[in-house]
C-alpha cells in the first residue's frame, strides 16, 4: 500500500502534465462541495466519492479537504509541494448568494461585502404544487398514464455504468402535466428539500431576466453593450444567440476556458471580456458559460441598484418570488458579479416552476411576469437552428424518439435537462451528477425517458422495456473512510484507504 501511496505522489514530482491541472481541480472541488453541503444540504462523503472523485479522476487523489462547519467554508489542499509550497483553494458559503471561491481576497473580506437575504416567500404547507408545499396532486390524471410516466422514470434513472467513473447518477426526476406535478422520484442521497445546482439550466434563468429587462426597456435586442475596446461590435442578440465572436471553447476540461474562468478567476466577466474576437458577431455560433455570465454582468450594470444588493434583490422579486421559488439561488464569484451561465441553484421542485413559467406563456397567478413576445423571441432559432435565445431547442439527435418538435429544452453539464412540450402540455425534469463518460450516452437515456412521457401524457401504448425497470435507484457506494471526529469540521483524506 506504501507503495501505491508513493506511485501517486512520484506521478505529480515528476513533472507529469496533470500537475498542472490540481489548481483546477481544487477549485471544482472546493466549490461543489461547499454548494452541495452548505446550500444543498447533501452529504459530504457522498458528495466527494459519488461527484468529485469521478469528475476530476484522478487528480482528487493528490489533494485533502477539509470542510469547516462552524464557518461555513471548504478548503482542498495540495498533499505535497507541487512548485514551491503546497497550495489551497477555499470556498466560503454566505446566505442568500451560496458559495463563491476566494482567488484574491480573505473569507473576511469576502464576508464583509454589505448584503442582507431576503426572506424567501411562504407557501401553503397543505396546497399541492405549485401552490404549495404538499407536492403531488394525480387526481386528474388516468391510471394509464401514470404507469406510463413511471416507465419513464424508471428508463430515467437506469444506471448503466459500472464504474464510478462512468455512472449516471439521477438525483431526481419529475414530471407536471396540465400544470400539476404528477410523479416524482428521488435517489436516496437527495430529497424534494434539496438544492441543485442548474450548471447551464441556469443560462435561460439569465434569458428571462434580460428578457424582463427589455420589457422594461433598459435594454434592447440591437444595442451594443460589451463596453470594451475591439468588443463594441457585438449586440446583445449576438450574446442571446450564442455568436459573440470571442473565442472560446465549451469544453469543462482541466485547462479549458470555462474551467479556467469558474474555478481560477477573480471576475469571470472581466475574463470573458478580455478574450480576443475569433469571427465576426452574428456569423457564428460557438456556445459559451462565458458569454452569459457576460451577459449577467450587462444586466446587473443596467440595474438602478448594480450593487451586489441590488442584483439579488432583482432576480428575486422580479423572478423568483412571483413564482414561489423559496430555494433560489445564482452564486457570485469574489468581484461580486452574478455567475448566471452555470451557478443558478434550487429544489427540483423549483426548477420545474421556471419550466411551467414558459409553458404559460409568462403568466403566473394571474401577472405577467415576463412578456409572451420576449418567450417567443427565445423560442425562435438564431444562427443555430437548435438554438434559440439561451434555450435548446429541437435538435437531430431528437429525431429517433417521440419527442415533439415544439420542444423547449433547459439543458446542463452532468446531465442536467428539463422539457417544456407545449403540445403535450409537459414539463419533464431530470437532475443528476452524469460522470464525464456517461454524459453523452445520458442524453440519448434522457431523449428516450421524454419519448416515453410523452407518449404516456398522449396516452399512446407504450411497450415496456424490462431491461429499463429497475426496483430501487441506488447511491454509488465506495469504502468509508476511517477518521476520528474533528468538532465543527470535517476532514476527508482520499488517500487513507491505502
Amino acid at each position: 500500500m506504501r507503495a501505491i501511496r508513493i506511485i501517486l505522489i512520484v506521478l505529480v514530482l515528476s513533472g507529469c502534465d496533470q500537475a498542472q491541472d490540481i489548481p483546477a481541480a481544487r477549485g471544482f472541488a472546493a466549490k461543489e462541495v461547499c454548494s452541495r453541503v452548505f446550500l444543498g444540504g447533501q452529504d459530504s462523503q457522498d458528495v466527494i466519492y459519488n461527484t468529485v472523485f469521478g469528475i476530476t479522476w484522478p487528480l482528487m487523489w493528490f489533494v485533502e479537504t477539509e470542510i469547516d462547519l462552524e464557518q461555513h467554508q471548504v478548503v482542498v489542499r495540495d498533499r505535497v509541494a507541487i512548485q514551491e509550497a503546497k497550495e489551497h483553494t477555499t470556498a466560503v458559503y454566505r446566505e442568500g448568494l451560496g458559495c463563491t471561491l476566494l482567488v484574491n481576497v480573505t473569507a473576511e473580506e469576502l464576508k464583509a461585502q454589505p448584503f442582507q437575504a431576503l426572506d424567501p416567500p411562504i407557501l401553503d404547507e397543505q396546497l399541492p404544487w405549485p401552490d404549495g408545499h404538499a407536492g403531488i396532486d394525480s387526481s386528474q390524471v388516468s391510471s394509464a398514464v401514470l404507469v406510463g410516466l413511471s416507465q419513464s422514470l424508471d428508463t430515467l434513472f437506469l444506471e448503466k455504468g459500472d464504474s464510478f467513473l462512468d455512472r449516471s447518477q439521477t438525483y431526481a426526476g419529475l414530471v407536471v402535466v396540465d400544470g400539476r406535478l404528477v410523479a416524482e422520484r428521488y435517489a436516496s442521497n437527495v430529497n424534494k428539500d434539496t438544492a441543485l445546482v442548474g450548471w447551464s439550466m441556469s443560462k435561460t434563468v439569465t434569458g428571462l431576466l434580460t428578457g424582463m429587462l427589455i420589457d422594461d426597456g433598459v435594454l434592447n435586442l440591437d444595442e451594443y453593450p460589451v463596453d470594451v475596446p475591439g468588443k463594441t461590435q457585438i449586440t446583445l442578440q449576438n450574446l442571446l444567440h450564442m455568436a459573440s465572436g470571442l473565442r472560446w471553447e465549451e469544453a469543462y476540461s482541466e485547462d479549458g476556458f470555462v474551467t479556467r474562468m469558474l474555478f481560477l478567476e477573480e471576475d469571470q466577466s472581466a475574463y470573458v471580456a478580455s478574450l480576443p474576437m475569433d469571427t465576426e458577431p452574428g456569423t457564428e455560433f460557438n456556445y459559451s458559460t462565458g458569454t452569459t455570465n457576460l451577459l449577467s454582468q450587462i444586466l446587473l450594470g443596467r440595474l438602478s441598484d448594480s450593487s451586489l444588493q441590488g442584483g439579488y434583490d432583482f432576480y428575486q422579486t422580479r423572478l423568483f418570488h412571483p413564482l414561489g421559488i423559496t430555494s433560489g439561488t445564482i452564486e457570485v464569484d469574489e468581484s461580486g458579479h452574478f455567475i448566471g451561465g452555470a451557478w443558478v441553484q434550487m429544489t427540483p421542485r423549483d426548477w420545474l416552476r421556471l419550466g411551467q413559467l414558459i409553458l404559460q406563456n409568462g403568466q403566473w397567478g394571474g401577472e405577467q411576469v415576463v412578456s409572451e413576445q420576449w418567450l417567443e423571441f427565445m423560442a425562435m432559432p438564431g444562427v443555430s437552428s437548435s438554438y434559440g435565445g439561451h434555450i435548446q431547442l429541437y435538435r437531430d439527435e431528437m429525431e429517433p424518439y417521440a419527442i415533439p418538435k415544439d420542444i423547449l429544452l433547459f439543458e446542463g453539464y452532468m446531465g442536467q435537462f428539463m422539457a417544456v412540450v407545449p403540445s403535450a402540455d409537459l414539463v419533464f425534469l431530470r437532475m443528476g451528477a452524469a460522470m464525464s463518460k456517461a454524459q453523452d450516452e445520458y442524453t440519448l437515456q434522457y431523449f428516450q425517458a421524454l419519448s416515453e412521457a410523452v407518449l404516456a401524457v398522449n396516452e399512446e401504448v407504450v411497450e415496456p422495456d424490462p431491461v429499463s425497470v429497475i426496483e430501487d435507484v441506488p447511491v454509488i457506494e465506495e469504502p468509508v473512510v476511517d477518521e476520528a471526529p474533528v468538532e465543527n469540521s470535517v476532514d476527508i483524506d482520499m488517500m487513507s484507504g491505502l
